[in-house]
């Protein structure tokens, strides 16, 4: 065991040194980051992600969602919705069409649906063919959303700042196509 420990050691601090000596990061190495190749001295730095609300909590499937996930978007619209408030759901299938038309721009739709019953969450969703994520609210979303009325919507942008302001109340396609559009980069 030690005479492996030995070995496995030393290779890898080579490795560790190797891949030093010829200046990459590991920012170098994935597609599409736009500085592999380029010489450090013309290296450009992404924005560091550091959002401005911090959380865990699952989506409707059950699987782990954070802060961290907003970081691949340009800009993520997050709407707090409720199954039981009219204006919530008839803004839906406008937000589904928002989203399929500016996703391939870096755009992504966060719902987040009221806590008071999954499965009716769950039921509405599927009866309006909603594909974008819904997320279970969780209180890290207070300070943002809890403005005492639903539908609210806030924007973050892809370094994880809020940005525009607060909407209160549903918007019809084209508003929020006007929105979309003027703090999409």
């Amino acid at each position: 065991m030690v005479r492996k420990r030995l070995i496995l050691i030393p290779a890898v601090l080579l490795l560790l040194l190797s891949l030093c000596a010829c200046g990459l990061r590991v920012t170098d190495l994935i597609p599409g980051s736009g500085n592999a190749g380029a010489p450090a001295s013309q290296r450009t730095e992404a924005p560091k992600f550091k959002a401005d609300i911090t959380f865990t909590t699952v989506d409707m499937n059950g699987r782990s969602v954070s802060e961290q996930d907003l970081a691949g978007a340009s800009l993520t619209m997050i709407n707090y919705w409720a199954y039981w408030c009219g204006p919530c759901v008839n803004e839906m299938p406008d937000l589904q069409k928002l989203y399929e038309t500016y996703r391939s721009r870096g755009f992504m739709i966060w719902g987040i649906a009221d806590q008071k019953d999954e499965a009716q969450n769950k039921k509405t969703i599927a009866q309006l063919g909603i594909t974008y994520p819904c997320l279970r609210y969780v209180r890290a979303f207070d300070d943002a959303l809890q403005t005492g009325y639903v539908p609210t919507t806030i924007f973050i942008d892809g370094t994880g700042k809020i940005v525009g302001e607060t909407y209160v109340g549903s918007h019809s396609y084209n508003e929020w196509a006007a929105i979309v559009e003027k703090l999409l980069p």
